[in-house]
């Protein structure tokens, strides 16, 4: 269970959506979008390029709630009917505590 020092973090609320089928065009049908509260940071990141150098923002979200990469995830104020806002996770991480135990996840979008 998540460290309840963490979980009080876990103020704002955002939503999610799991994926259900598979369509004849390979594209994923997603469910009906879930509400969930979690920590939401903005990740500020620097890479060079050919032409010059490019600051990029993504979000680290902090949940309880598991995330798969196949998921789509709306930031909290992203209306979740608005399909064109939805983003898919970057990168999922399965924290432990000290015993061993899952913790929580953190997932870059």
């Amino acid at each position: 269970m998540a460290d309840p020092q963490l979980v009080g973090q876990f103020r704002q609320k955002m939503s999610y959506a799991v994926p259900t089928a598979s369509g004849a065009d390979g594209e994923l049908r997603y469910d009906r979008p879930i509400t969930m509260v979690a920590r939401v940071e903005p990740v500020d990141s620097t890479r060079e390029l050919n032409r010059g150098t490019q600051l990029g923002t993504t979000f680290r979200i902090y949940t309880v709630i598991e995330i798969r990469m196949d998921y789509r995830v709306w930031l909290p104020g992203d209306d979740p009917r608005d399909e064109t806002l939805a983003r898919r996770p970057k990168s999922v991480l399965e924290l432990v505590d000290e015993f061993g135990k899952l913790d929580h996840y953190e997932v870059d979008v």
